[in-house]
């Protein structure tokens, strides 16, 4: 028999909290723990009312950058020789088009707008996001 609950106080935004979580928590008066929601919140339960909502940072992917924007022409000048890691939310290791960029693993500040290279290539990043990529080999 398959037990449903319902967390009455469930507020607007917390739409799924992840089922596998509230349905291995069994039997009682309420559903206690703190699970994680679909749209990437701490969602905490305590007698069957939630107590505390937290908003998880994204996942990121540290990466090796120059470490300020580049002045000069992409491809024909070598990328400073100073380096940092910078983080994105990307799938693969280095940054891509339509990936954030930020500057902290909390993924709460973006780089300066302009060209950075990751040794290989160079992508643009504006307002945070990479909107072009180039390999110059």
């Amino acid at each position: 028999m398959r037990k449903r609950f319902r967390i009455i106080n469930t507020p607007k935004g917390i739409l799924n909290i992840t089922a596998a979580n509230l349905f291995n928590t069994c039997c009682g008066t309420g559903i206690d723990g703190t699970f994680t929601s679909a749209d990437n919140k701490s969602v905490t339960v305590e007698d069957g009312l939630i107590t505390a909502i937290t908003l998880l940072g994204p996942a990121l992917t540290g990466f090796d950058s120059s470490s300020a924007p580049h002045v000069g022409d992409v491809c024909v000048d070598e990328p400073s020789a100073t380096t940092t890691t910078f983080y994105h939310d990307g799938e693969e290791e280095t940054p891509q088009n339509g990936d954030t960029v930020y500057t902290d693993i909390g993924g709460t500040t973006f780089p300066e707008d302009g060209w950075y290279s990751d040794g290989i290539s160079w992508y643009q990043v504006t307002e945070g996001v990479v909107n072009r990529t180039l390999n110059c080999e």
